[in-house]
């Protein structure tokens, strides 16, 4: 299978190992017509409001000269009991694309969200499978995919775990993709029946924090095939996503 593009990449600038300009030429030379850099949140320690204005402006300079389509984005931490993010409205402007998912290593936004949602799932992420925190996450999630302008919902039952039906009606009403996470299948195969129960739309994507792994789908190719995903599959082929973000 071939994609069009890998649209969750981090370099240097947080918490990945590889410079820009080595991503750019290995997406390059891999085939690769388009990436996105999308750096974590910023209230993760790895990166903030500086380094993202900072990078915006050296990306501008870099897709100036490059073959390869380069879109600036942000993978953003879910922060909040009603679905706060930590990147503002008016940081927001700086992207062509948001991705949202929970980070264990953010800050959240207050002492009542941390004891609520986000120690049950740090401590003990199958602790949070109770019937009451999924119910809650369930609502939290829901809130976010409907207050922010949210692409693609990141690793999507990794540690903040959900009823997986209710959420892809909501990511469908609001035109948001589920992301295949290359780290992270088994876990969204485990939800998979039931958001295949909707119309929702798919996207992989590496989460690659190293050069050797941008672009490396080999493994969601297995799942597309097992699950029927083509359709689905909004960057497959020579499908190019379209993102509600995107200039």
């Amino acid at each position: 299978m071939n994609f069009y593009g890998d649209y969750h990449i981090h370099t240097d600038w947080s918490d990945g190992k590889s410079t820009i300009r080595e991503i750019e030429a290995a997406a390059r030379n891999f085939g690769l017509k388009e990436i996105a850099f999308t750096e974590h949140g910023i209230r993760n320690p790895a990166y903030s409001v500086k380094k993202l204005i900072k990078q915006f402006d050296y990306i501008n300079e870099i897709k100036a000269e490059s073959e390869t389509s380069i879109l600036f984005g942000n993978e953003a931490d879910l922060i909040g009991e009603n679905g706060e993010i930590d990147i503002s409205i008016e940081n927001q402007r700086y992207l062509d694309l948001l991705i949202v998912g929970f980070h264990q290593f953010a800050f959240p936004k207050s002492p009542k969200d941390w004891f609520r949602s986000y120690l049950p799932a740090i401590m003990n992420p199958f602790f949070s499978k109770r019937d009451s925190y999924r119910k809650r996450n369930t609502q939290t999630m829901i809130k976010c995919i409907e207050k922010n302008s949210v692409d693609i919902l990141s690793h999507p039952n990794h540690r903040f775990f959900f009823e997986p039906l209710d959420v892809a009606k909501a990511c469908v009403d609001t035109g948001t993709l589920i992301e295949l996470n290359i780290k992270h299948l088994d876990v969204i195969e485990e939800i998979l029946d039931e958001l295949l129960k909707t119309d929702v739309k798919m996207i992989v994507s590496s989460d690659s924090h190293e050069l050797s792994t941008v672009g490396r789908f080999e493994e969601a190719e297995k799942l597309i095939e097992r699950y029927g995903l083509s359709s689905r599959i909004v960057n497959l082929g020579d499908k190019k996503p379209q993102f509600k973000n995107h200039k």
